[in-house]
């Protein structure tokens, strides 16, 4: 017969690992190709937003095409996979049909060459005849199968060979996209080079800018240094200006926080209320918890009751085998002896009682099967309501502790309430109202009399206006310029009163000009000094420090109240400066008014009023030389202003720290609480005592008695020292073995924490139905 064919499939194993591993290192490569497109277009983008220019956005299309490809490789090695794992099947398929048909052609070789050696009878060569031609039967059919076979495998190789070849195709083209995109990547570097040279040559440019500047700087700080006296009492002003406002916002703020106040007391109220409904839905939980347990011992006693019932109804079945048994070897035995009727009467009593009492324990059992199925249902229903109130209790005690520390922060939010409502009325006692309203009065003549000088002024303008149109000076302009203006006017023939008009009117019209921009400069500070008393509200709002945690130390000697004091004097000293200023001016009005209504009688008249006016000038001039240098210090206001602003951040960032720190530390001991299962509380404000009180989460801790229910630890450098409490003297023994003999704290807690997990009723039942929850 033909030769077996070959039965073994290494080449092709051999050709998917080789398959296999040149797809993982595909991978590999397409993952470090799209990590390294990945960081430099980061990179770009970094460098980018670095310099400030436009962000651009990469191209759509290929990024498309780029995740297409992919695709359409992985799906290629998907189908590669596929086909090779079928191959694989179908080569084992083939082995095992191989492996049949050699045995049947081995067999029918054996019997041909049986037959052929006892050539004999005709039933003999008849069955010879038979066999060859099966056997010649099996060999076409093999053949069939072997040319099926190779065109099959022949299909698959092309399969295999077009695959090859597109995924051939599909790196070509990832390693072209790859390279362009590494071109891509270095142009990108290129510009990011030429765009940090470019950071460079202008911060090159800055810094020789900044060098200027500081130049000039030190030349206006020399200005600035003869100007600081001035701005000191400008300062001063300002300052008592804050305080009397301040006193005004006060009120307001003060109605607010009373409103607030009696707000957070009905909110109060409303969660003792809502407390009250909490424990109240507790005891209900709890009493469903009872019940679950009544039902779980009747559950007990109707299984014990279902298990003797069983038992009983073994031992009638068993009984009834016995009397069926005894009956049959009694029918067996009446054929060959005779029995009484007396004996067999009795045998057929003691049948129908014993199957009278397996019917009675059938309907038994039946009942008591009924019964356990009820009672299990009852159960299986007191277990969902028992893990319903489970999670209801877990829910209302953590809506409790919420409960509890918003009432914490209510009652703490009114304690401090109730000390700043005490503080400002013991400033309203200390103060009066009559301080108040006297400086309202004050500000109030002052804006008045303002009001009366610029009317008085412009009714001065108006008078002068058909016979005086002189240009405005400077201010700042010295006392010699103003001579030789004079000096000019007078050779072009103009007479000296019309010449000591016309400067007076141009001083007058400067001085309305610089007073008006004093009042811009005054409402722009009314303003910001608005915006910093809002700022300090809000402040105030978010909560300084708790006086029952924290102690606060005033100084003897407070730089801040001496600042703030001689700011008030300086404000105070302004003041007065600027009265005199305004009584200067009026004066000066009314000179000119009478001037004007009298005019010059003759030469000396004339030359006596050119005296006067210049008098009056340098007057004028003196006093708006004065004004200059107060309104030339904007610049150093505004300095003060933005270190102002940078003092109220810092002591925002301050407050927000010790918010986070606060927060934080809460944090940690509920976190404590629940992991370790103690909570551990500070005893002692002083630092030097470090005590601290721990009472485990089994137990009910109680603050008005609390050596009863806690633990109380001194932490020494080296060691920690257990004092003595009513709560210790209950683990006297657990103290000494753990603590005095082996010197360990924790193992001592880890005790305590285990003696009260196993007596705990909730924990017990929760583990016997297999649903214990830990919150």
């Amino acid at each position: 017969g033909p030769p077996p064919p070959p039965t073994s499939t290494m080449s092709n194993r051999l050709a998917l690992q080789q398959q296999q591993q040149q797809q993982n290192r595909w991978r590999q490569q397409s993952g470090t190709f799209e990590g390294d497109s990945r960081s430099s277009t980061t990179a770009s983008s970094d460098f980018i937003a670095a310099a400030g220019l436009p962000r651009q956005s990469p191209a759509p299309s290929l990024l498309g095409d780029r995740r297409q490809q992919q695709q359409q490789q992985v799906e290629s090695n998907v189908k590669i996979n596929g086909l090779q794992m079928r191959l694989l099947a179908e080569e084992s398929a083939r082995k095992r049909q191989r492996i049949e048909a050699d045995q049947q052609i081995h067999r029918l070789r054996d019997e041909n060459i049986r037959l052929q050696s006892r050539e004999g009878s005709t039933e003999e060569r008849s069955r010879l005849a038979t066999v060859t031609a099966e056997l010649q039967t099996v060999r076409d059919e093999y053949q069939d199968y072997r040319s099926k076979t190779q065109r099959t495998l022949d299909d698959c190789q092309r399969n295999v060979t077009r695959l090859n070849r597109e995924k051939l195709e599909l790196e070509e083209r990832a390693t072209a996209d790859k390279e362009r995109l590494a071109l891509e990547l270095k142009e990108a570097r290129n510009r990011v080079f030429e765009l940090t040279s470019r950071e460079l040559r202008m911060t090159e440019e800055a810094r020789m800018q900044a060098e200027i500047r500081s130049k000039e700087l030190s030349e206006w700080k020399a200005h600035l240094a003869e100007r600081e006296a001035q701005l000191e009492e400008s300062s001063k002003l300002q300052a008592r200006v804050n305080e009397l406002e301040l006193q005004a916002k006060r009120h307001e703020s003060e109605r607010a926080r009373l409103k607030s106040a009696n707000e957070a007391i009905d909110r109060y109220e409303q969660v003792r209320q809502q407390n009250a409904r909490l424990k109240e839905q507790l005891a209900a939980a709890k009493q469903i918890r009872d019940d679950r347990l009544v039902l779980e011992e009747e559950n007990r006693s109707l299984r014990g009751r279902l298990e003797s019932a069983e038992s009983r109804a073994a031992t009638l079945a068993a009984d009834l085998a016995a009397a069926q048994t005894a009956e049959a070897k009694q029918s067996d035995r009446s054929a060959n002896q005779s029995l009484t009727a007396d004996h067999w009467s009795s045998e057929s009593a003691r049948l129908a009682s014993a199957q009278r009492e397996l019917a009675l324990a059938t309907a038994g059992r039946a009942e008591l099967q009924i019964a356990v199925s009820a009672a299990e249902r009852s159960l299986s229903e007191s277990a969902a309501a028992q893990s319903e109130a489970e999670a209801k209790i877990q829910r209302l005690e953590t809506e409790l502790g919420e409960l509890k520390r918003r009432l914490r922060l209510l009652s703490r939010e009114r304690d401090m309430l109730k000390e700043f409502v005490a503080s400002y009325r013991l400033d309203c006692t200390l103060g009066g109202s009559g301080s108040e309203q006297a400086y309202l009065q004050r500000i109030s003549n002052m804006e008045s009399l303002l009001d009366d000088y610029k009317r008085q002024l412009d009714e001065a303008l108006a008078e002068k206006s058909s016979t005086a149109s002189a240009a405005p000076s400077r201010l700042s302009l010295p006392v010699e310029s103003q001579q030789q203006q004079q000096q000019q006017q007078a050779s072009s023939r103009l007479s000296l009163g019309e010449l000591a008009s016309k400067q007076e009117a141009s001083l007058v019209i400067e001085l309305r000009q610089q007073i008006t921009e004093l009042h811009k400069r005054l409402a722009a500070a009314e303003e910001d000094k608005e915006m910093l008393a809002a700022r300090e509200a809000r402040l105030s709002d978010l909560g300084d420090a708790d006086p029952r945690f924290t102690r606060v130390l005033h100084l003897v000697q407070n730089p801040a109240q001496e600042a703030e004091e001689a700011r008030e004097n300086e404000l105070a000293e302004l003041r007065k400066k600027l009265e005199k200023a305004l009584t200067r001016c009026e004066k000066l009005e009314e000179k000119l008014k009478n001037r004007a209504a009298a005019g010059p009688a003759d030469g000396e008249a004339a030359a006596a009023t050119a005296g006067s006016s210049a008098a009056a000038t340098s007057v004028i001039g003196d006093m708006t030389r004065d004004v200059s240098m107060i309104v030339g210090r904007g610049d150093l206001l505004t300095e003060i202003e933005r270190l102002k602003t940078e003092l109220d951040r810092k002591d925002l960032q301050k407050q927000r720290q010790r918010e986070a720190f606060r927060t934080n530390t809460e944090k940690m001991r509920e976190a404590v609480h629940r992991l370790l299962g103690y909570r551990v509380q500070l005893e002692s404000d002083n630092p030097s005592e470090r005590l601290f009180r721990i009472s485990s989460t089994y137990v009910d801790f109680d603050e008005q008695d609390s050596d009863k229910t806690s633990f109380l630890f001194r932490l020494n450098d080296d060691n920690v020292d257990l004092l003595t409490t009513d709560y210790v003297s209950e683990w006297q023994s657990d103290v000494r073995h753990y603590v005095q003999e082996r010197n360990s704290v924790p193992a001592f807690l880890a005790t305590v924490t285990l003696n009260y997990f196993g007596s705990s009723t909730t924990l017990v039942s929760s583990s016997v139905m297999g649903a214990t929850t830990i919150s």
